[in-house]
């Protein structure tokens, strides 16, 4: 699957995401976190397509084994996007226990029609957090990546209420800690890696129900990447 393919499914299911990629500078960690970015947009889908739990578990299980061939160092199954994930896990030493997190995550709820407060912050902090700190670990964070976790968890919170998950009010009321968290430990990323959380500043209008422009989005996610702060 070529980039501009990678590029067009994020852009697609991931726009948050897909703006906050055009922060980063360097061409091939910006495909490198595109990959990432494809490869969670597919378990979501995953999940989304199907008509049952146990259509999307199998699905699941799918990547789930897929990813045991890329920490085998042996042969992956011939699909492209699989392909391209083992390059970039084995060429960036992902660890594979944070890729493992962004399916087991999504097993952990299927079947939930909604999660209560406890559960969302589970899930948001197991898939979206771990997101982050991949894409922090692409971006050069080092030992720093796990400082990721709190926007991330925060990325990952914005999609459950935008997918009518979780209540908007319970996670609004829970808004200004978590954003005191995400931009303690963000100041402590290195400004490349900023764009791993980036898509934290666009939550909070997500939560309070407002809607946003292409353009005003863009312009708050510069505007972050400037102060370094979500």
């Amino acid at each position: 699957m070529p980039d501009d393919e990678f590029e067009d499914v994020v852009r697609r299911t991931d726009p948050d995401r897909w703006l906050a990629s055009r922060l980063v500078g360097d061409v091939s960690a910006r495909s490198d976190l595109l990959t990432l970015y494809a490869f969670d947009s597919e378990l979501a889908r995953a999940v989304r397509v199907t008509s049952s739990s146990l259509m999307a578990q199998i699905r699941l299980t799918w990547w789930s084994e897929a990813l045991e061939e890329v920490a085998g160092g042996g042969n992956v199954r011939r699909h492209p996007l699989a392909q391209r994930l083992c390059e970039l896990v084995r060429r960036r030493r992902l660890p594979a226990d944070l890729l493992a997190d962004l399916i087991e995550g999504r097993i952990a709820v299927l079947g939930m029609a909604q999660l209560d407060m406890d559960a969302a912050l589970a899930w948001a902090g197991t898939v979206g957090g771990s997101a982050s700190v991949l894409a922090a670990t692409i971006l050069g964070a080092g030992d720093n990546a796990p400082e990721a976790r709190p926007a991330g968890q925060l990325i990952g919170l914005g999609a459950l209420v935008r997918e009518g998950v979780v209540g908007s009010e319970a996670v609004a009321s829970r808004l200004p800690q978590m954003l005191v968290e995400a931009n303690a430990s963000a100041r402590r990323l290195p400004a490349s890696a900023f764009p791993a959380v980036a898509p934290a500043a666009l939550v909070p209008d997500q939560i309070r129900g407002r809607s946003a422009s292409d353009l005003s989005r863009r312009l708050r996610l510069l505007w972050a990447a400037a102060r370094g702060r979500v």
